[in-house]
């Protein structure tokens, strides 16, 4: 019976161990580390490019600040972008509903082309979960012509992902190259039609 003890005092202090290197050590430094330091600098390095192309480079930085744990929930992430016109660093409420929409469809595409170079460790296999189709619904709303116009050229450029469909109300007839599949609907039929 003593020894029987013994083995029940030894596994309690194991599992107390296992749950003190979980809770404190893997939790603290593995979710800070990976999302703080790499998740975060992969995702803003990935988004810069589209926030200059979408706002003509009026938007030239975007960082991403990781917030502390709060009573109620998790960690959050602040937005900032740097406005080379202004020079000077804003928040996402200082932003027009223009080009808030802009950078908020430029982090959704650098979030989707993050997803390939996310490794959680250094040591961890390179081939991972590739993002190779975006879709995208009604990206252009909120945005004038100018900045239509450059979300369009730079999604044709973008060899990051093999398609990318974007589905809009918007009249985009006026670019060429841009595959068009469009919908139409009479009564209760739809007819759909590939112009190339």
């Amino acid at each position: 019976m003593g020894e029987l003890e013994r083995e029940i005092h030894a596994l309690k202090r194991l599992k107390e161990h296992a749950e003190f290197v979980r809770l404190k050590l893997v939790n603290g430094f593995l979710a800070d580390y990976v999302v703080q330091k790499r998740l975060i600098g992969i995702v803003r390095s990935a988004t810069n490019p589209y926030v200059r192309a979408f706002t003509g480079g009026q938007y030239s930085r975007i960082d991403l600040l990781p917030t502390p744990r709060t009573s109620r929930g998790g960690a959050g992430i602040l937005l900032s972008i740097h406005d080379q016109r202004d020079d000077a660093d804003k928040n996402t409420l200082q932003l027009s509903y223009g080009d808030r929409t802009a950078v908020s469809l430029a982090l959704r595409l650098g979030i989707s082309r993050s997803m390939s170079a996310v490794r959680p460790l250094r040591d961890s296999p390179s081939i991972s979960p590739r993002v190779r189709t975006v879709l995208l619904d009604e990206p252009l709303g909120g945005l004038d012509n100018e900045r239509r116009t450059a979300v369009v050229e730079t999604l044709m450029g973008d060899s990051s992902f093999k398609q990318i469909l974007l589905i809009t109300h918007t009249d985009i007839q006026e670019w060429e190259g841009v595959p068009v599949i469009e919908v139409t609907k009479a009564g209760r039929s739809s007819t759909a039609v590939l112009r190339q």
